[in-house]
């Protein structure tokens, strides 16, 4: 299994989404050159805007007590596919934003692995901070 670490897979601002709204993840503008410091060879990529009806299920399965018709709960989310453990299928790297899903810590991501009935729940993490990213570097 390839190690990964869980670092720059930008859930971008241009592809937010609501739970029940919902597009292939598309290449983000590059980072500039800031006072001579160049990010290397990280590809940015937007936030996938294609609704998902399993994926949202599977969201909304790990949000218990969540109610989307109350407006002290809204909840938007990101999220992007990679392969992390070489497999050949890609895992859902969804990350939750709200006053339901956020604390002074930061706001909830969750890891998907694709099943035949939809997606199953691989890791929730429940204060990080965003942007995430995948590198094959350990």
């Amino acid at each position: 299994m390839r190690k990964f670490t869980l670092a720059a897979l930008t859930l971008g601002t241009t592809a937010i989404m609501q739970l029940t709204l919902g597009a292939i993840a598309s290449l983000a503008e590059p980072l500039p050159v800031v006072r001579g410091v160049k990010i290397g060879k990280i590809q940015y990529r937007n936030s996938e805007t294609a609704k998902d009806a399993k994926l949202e299920q599977a969201i909304l399965r790990e949000l218990q007590g969540y109610n989307p018709s109350s407006p002290d709960q809204y909840v938007r989310y990101y999220y992007n596919r990679a392969d992390l453990n070489d497999d050949g299928k890609r895992e859902v790297v969804v990350y939750l934003v709200g006053s339901y899903s956020c604390g002074t810590g930061g706001c909830t991501t969750l890891i998907f692995t694709p099943t035949a009935q939809g997606y199953r729940l691989f890791k929730l993490f429940t204060i990080p901070i965003a942007p995430k990213g995948v590198s094959t570097e350990h």
